[in-house]
Formats: structure tokens, sequence, C-alpha cells
């Protein structure tokens, strides 16, 4: 699909997917702030890790943390930001 928006020598093999895992989900962009179980996103989208990195523990809430993606989300981005 990138050769016809970029051209045949410019394609893209692959649009990586990048998310954090934090307190047993899954956050990623895609419409705003979003998260999932990780198997279940793996299983429903068919996207697997190709590499993955432990970028070790957090000493923030699951409480704030949530309730700052929930307050970025819709003010710094949004749907209709995330292109």
């Amino acid at each position: 699909l990138s050769a016809q928006f970029l051209g045949p020598n410019h394609a893209i093999d692959m649009i990586p997917h990048t998310a954090v895992v934090v307190y047993g989900k899954e956050y990623f962009f895609g419409g705003g702030i979003q998260r999932c179980d990780p198997d279940a996103f793996r299983r429903q989208r068919g996207f697997y890790p190709v590499q993955v990195k432990v970028l070790g523990k957090t000493k923030v809430a699951q409480r704030d943390f949530e309730a700052w993606c929930r307050r970025h989300s819709s003010v710094s981005w949004p749907a209709a930001k995330y292109t």
C-alpha cells in the first residue's frame, strides 16, 4: 500500500506498531491513547512483536497513570490530530 502513496522506489515494508505495556495492559496510539490486553490485541490484529524492550518499572500509581492517559488522550492526542 505504501508504494501507491510514496512510489515504488520508496515503499515501506511495514509500519510498526509501537506500544508500552503497563500494569498488564498495552497502551498505544490509535485515535487517541488506547489500551487493551496485549494477548488479545495480538490475536485480533495479527501483530506480533518483532522486538520487545524492557524499559523498567514505574513508580506512578496505576490510578494516576490511567488518569493521565484519559486527560491527555482527548486534549493532547485526539483522533483528529492522529495522522
